[in-house]
């Protein structure tokens, strides 16, 4: 009865719906590990934005790299340094397309905290004026922002910047005097005001739809292989209903 299964189209259609299953499934799995990541994500900046700012001398204690600090608050007073304050392309704010605005903040003890002060429009074509004399600063610790892939694009590896495509803070210490904290700062709030741009806001703490493509790839999957068996079943019932017609039509004859 089930013979011709073993023929080589049907083998083909076996070929098909297995490889549309795996491929879903392992797409389903993808996307059950993006939520697990995102829901850890969330917890950690969740964790991080809920304690009080701190000193930063507090929180980056000397020789500290800043690792499992990200997102935490921390407040410091310097002076900007405009000369060496660079804009990060494609940056968007409210779905618009725009630059960040990074300036250095000069310390007491002589090095430079790399500083987001906030998102200018896309036709910006040089970064606004910095608040002049002593200001101070509350933010958010951010890690230096690396290439991952190699189709990212990469900044020159020397001269002066203006334009960058992230905040590196390596790639900035080449352009900046004295020595750089190995974090950047998101600021959340300044005194003096910065109103030469928008302020740069939090991430979204949701979980995506992460959740509901994981569900959709499995129910592709059974889909898949509901339809490759009903295929099966109808080609058994009508061969069974030819042989039953066949036997019929050979009893008529006798």
């Amino acid at each position: 009865m089930y013979r011709f299964l073993l023929r080589p189209k049907w083998i083909v259609l076996h070929v098909v719906v297995l490889a549309l299953a795996v491929t879903m499934v392992n797409l389903a799995l993808w996307q059950l590990r993006r939520l697990n990541e995102r829901t850890a994500f969330n917890r950690e900046v969740r964790t991080q934005l809920a304690m009080a700012p701190e000193p930063i001398g507090n929180v980056l204690a000397d020789g500290s790299q800043g690792q499992g600090l990200e997102w935490r608050q921390v407040k410091v007073t310097g002076t900007y340094e405009p000369a060496g304050q660079v804009l990060i392309r494609d940056r968007s704010l409210n779905a618009t397309a725009g630059f960040n605005v990074v300036t250095p903040l000069r310390l007491e003890d002589g090095r430079f905290l790399a500083v987001t002060r906030g998102w200018v429009p896309g036709d910006t074509t040089a970064a606004p004026p910095a608040p002049a004399g002593t200001v101070s600063l509350t933010g958010r610790l951010r890690a230096t922002q690396v290439r991952r892939h190699s189709w990212e694009k990469q900044d020159p590896a020397e001269g002066v910047l203006e334009k960058m495509d992230r905040v590196d803070i390596a790639r900035l210490d080449q352009q900046v005097e004295g020595d750089a904290l190995p974090m950047y700062v998101d600021v959340v709030g300044s005194n003096p005001i910065d109103e030469s741009v928008a302020a740069i806001p939090a991430p979204e703490l949701s979980n995506g739809s992460h959740l509901s493509y994981t569900v959709q790839w499995f129910l592709f999957t059974l889909a898949a292989m509901a339809g490759w068996a009903l295929v099966v079943r109808k080609h058994i019932a009508d061969e069974r209903k030819a042989k039953l017609k066949a036997e019929r039509a050979a009893s008529a004859a006798h």
